[in-house]
This record gives C-alpha cells, structure tokens and sequence, in this order.
C-alpha cells in the first residue's frame, strides 16, 4: 500500500492503510474510495466568497418571491363584461341586447 488519505475530519494527510486518524481519531476512507470534496473547495472559493455569494443569493430568492406576491393575477377586461345591474340608467346597452346577452327571447324593434 503507498500513498496517502487525507482525513475528512481534520484534513491531515496520512499513511494509507491505517483506519483511523492519528490525530483526531475519525475513521478514515479506504485508499481506493474517491473522496468528495465540497463545492466551495473545489471551486476554491474564501470564506468571504462564501458569504457574499450566500447573501446574494438570497437577496435574488427574496426579490422575486416579493414580485411573485405582489403581482395581482389577470382580471377580465371589464369592456368584455355585459353590466351586471338590471335597468341601471347609463347603460350602454339596450334592454333588449340585454335580455339577449342573458339568453332571453328577442324582441323586434320598428323605426
């Protein structure tokens, strides 16, 4: 066995073969597993990174959960709509395009 571990608990590198840290005593991977090594590590990104990268990302999830709540959802084109008060003065509709829009009979009108 040549090589060496490098212990997940504390970071030291140690003797392949042995099965558990001289140091802190976790249990140590065996020499053939691959070992996973975080993101940020990997990415080499600082504590400091970390943090701001963190803030922003939660500063992104909060501005869009606050348009998503205060966006007021579709309402139907009130020119689409026929009136809901029967006989109301200032209708633009007739009372016979109403009785129409309702479904009612029609009514003939002469001139």
């Amino acid at each position: 066995m040549s090589g060496f571990v490098i212990c997940p608990a504390c970071g030291t590198r140690i003797k392949a073969g042995r099965e558990h840290c001289l140091k802190c005593f976790a249990i140590l991977p065996r020499p053939d597993e691959p070992v996973r090594v975080p993101l940020s590590e990997s990415l080499g990104l600082s504590k400091q990174s970390q943090i701001v990268l963190g803030a922003l990302g939660l500063a992104v999830v909060g501005g869009l959960l606050y348009v998503i709540l205060t966006t007021k959802s579709p309402t139907a084109d009130a020119d689409l709509l026929p009136p809901t008060s029967s006989g109301a003065s200032g209708s633009s509709l007739s009372a016979g395009a109403i009785s129409r829009l309702r479904g009612g009979p029609r009514t003939t009108t002469t001139c």
